[in-house]
């Protein structure tokens, strides 16, 4: 969540326990990120989990591969909006090494859909810009044990009546 006069973004990591009833035990609040912080996307499956937000204009991701333990340091993946004009996560998945973040970016006032995504757990980044005007949310489906499907919607906002457009990979 983002609190305090810069919009701080902190979690909580919570550990459940037991059956009936469950025990919920709560760890430490951390800072994650400190400054303009906003519009945080989680994602999270096995130990592997991700975390996109809004900073400074900018979209910087964070990673874990222990369950929320610890976290890399923030990797900027789009780093062209600005606190006046910035750039926003819209969804944020994981699976396995697979990351995909669906984002609009900002330069120069101007706002394109794209699609972050990471094949290695967040050690390098591939960017691919869209032509629709409209935002983009997507999901990976497992497929099997070692690969999963990306799911993707968005509107198209061209001209005449205004569509919704979905895909899949195949």
């Amino acid at each position: 969540w983002t609190a305090g006069a810069d919009r701080d973004l902190r979690y909580q990591r919570f550990v459940v326990t037991g059956d009936s009833p469950p025990d919920v035990m709560p760890g430490p609040v951390q800072t994650m990120a400190s400054s303009d912080t906003a519009r945080p996307q989680v994602a999270a499956r096995g130990l592997a989990a991700v975390v996109a937000y809004t900073d400074n204009g900018n979209v910087p991701v964070q990673t874990s591969a222990d369950g929320g333990i610890t976290f890399a340091p923030a990797a900027v993946v789009i780093g062209t909006g600005s606190v006046a004009s910035p750039s926003e996560v819209h969804t944020a998945d994981v699976s396995g090494a697979r990351i995909v973040i669906e984002a609009t970016a900002s330069k120069n006032g101007q706002l394109t859909p794209v699609r972050v995504e990471s094949v290695d757990g967040g050690a390098t980044w591939a960017t691919r810009s869209f032509g629709n005007v409209g935002a983009r949310v997507g999901a990976l489906s497992k497929d099997t044990q070692t690969t999963s499907v990306l799911v993707e919607a968005w509107q198209n906002n061209a001209p005449g009546t205004d569509t919704l457009r979905a895909q899949y990979e195949r």
